[in-house]
């Protein structure tokens, strides 16, 4: 692990509850620091950088979104892990989409925070490496992205395969080159966001909270990639690829052209590839049925123009 991504901070009132965690977070290799009050860690971050905080919800003094927004107003950059005796979904969900990692409720296997911190330690060395890509050096690049990929076996190669579809698409649809190139990235780029969704498995069984942790990985993407200039011209692709033309998508719930071009071709890209790949609960579509299927949401998930140009490639 990269020592500069352990840097953990345990926030809660109790000592026993900090010096808990600190033992078993140590054990594994983590550099901890602890603090009994949300002020208390306010102060810490001003003067270091923590990678992770863990923190209770309900401090004596910041509680929940407080605590959050004190954080953010101080510049820390870390990610919020926050344990909860009885976590309100809706305020779980909210507080998600405001930035916080995830929630642990009471009482948590020591596992399962060991799983988020690591998640919570990938994104850190995820979002260094790419605020510091350069332009033009794609190798380091297609193996971040294969990283990410390989996180789940049935994923892997997924986004290679998205960029290849999505480029017979664009070179159908008689593209600049430019432009071409852009959609590439964002093709490549376009799952990156997965990377801070804490969710051991995509698939059946997902509560709401992983759900909706899984829906808001394009904006995740979307902000991780603002970081370098670089990938300017991707950001409306990826952030828009899980839109629909009939407005049922998300996270804007964008319709028809205003959905952006490059998510349009993005968005079919990734589903045929989808459903022709096996999952851990479905197999895999024939690509005679996967194209009756995307063909048949024409109009509504996919924009009518880019499936007359899927059918004349597949």
């Amino acid at each position: 692990m990269d020592e500069g991504q352990k840097n953990t901070l345990i926030v809660d009132s109790d000592f026993h509850i900090r010096q808990s965690i600190k033992f078993f977070l140590e054990r594994d290799g983590y550099i901890v620091d602890t603090a009994g009050s949300g002020q208390e860690a306010i102060e810490k971050i001003k003067t270091f950088l923590f990678n992770v905080i863990i923190s209770s919800y309900n401090l004596p003094d910041l509680k929940g979104a407080d605590f959050l927004n004190a954080l953010q107003n101080n510049g820390s950059t870390g990610e919020l892990i926050f344990i909860s005796d009885a976590p309100d979904v809706k305020e779980a969900i909210s507080l998600i989409r405001k930035g916080v990692f995830d929630y642990l409720s009471k009482p948590f296997e020591i596992d399962k925070m060991s799983f988020l911190v690591q998640r919570a330690v990938e994104k850190q060395r995820l979002i260094n490496e790419i605020i510091n890509f350069k332009s033009g050096f794609w190798g380091p690049f297609k193996h971040l992205v294969e990283t990410i990929d390989a996180r789940d076996h049935f994923l892997s190669g997924h986004s290679e395969k998205v960029r290849d579809y999505a480029l017979r698409i664009a070179y159908e649809m008689g593209i600049q080159k430019k432009d071409v190139k852009d959609i590439e990235l964002a093709a490549l780029a376009h799952d990156i966001g997965m990377i801070g969704v804490p969710v051991l498995m995509v698939g059946k069984g997902l509560s709401e909270k992983d759900r909706e942790q899984i829906n808001m990985h394009p904006v995740i993407g979307a902000r991780i990639l603002a970081m370098n200039p670089v990938f300017a011209a991707t950001i409306p692709s990826v952030l828009h690829h899980h839109e629909a033309y009939d407005g049922s998508g998300y996270p804007k719930g964008l319709k028809g052209d205003d959905i952006p071009l490059g998510a349009r071709i993005i968005n079919i890209a990734e589903i045929f590839d989808a459903i022709t790949t096996d999952r851990s609960y479905r197999d895999a579509m024939s690509i005679d049925r996967a194209r009756t299927e995307i063909i048949k949401d024409s109009g509504r998930k996919f924009h009518p123009d880019v499936v007359e140009l899927f059918k004349k490639i597949f």
